[in-house]
């Protein structure tokens, strides 16, 4: 509640799986690397202001 009266829209985000990298010359894959990965994300963002109708 003290978020949204603040007016915070921050936001964490994980996301766990396989990650694969593969290295590209010229159209041709020159190396591959594949291996289980964490993505973090985090948004300190604020909210927009609300448009009254």
């Amino acid at each position: 509640m003290a978020a949204r009266l603040a007016g915070f829209d921050g936001a964490y985000l994980r996301f766990a799986g396989t990650l694969t990298v593969e290295h590209l010359k010229a159209g041709r894959s020159v190396e591959e690397y594949t291996e289980e990965a964490i993505w973090e994300l985090m948004y300190f963002g604020h909210a927009r202001a609300r448009v009254q109708k």
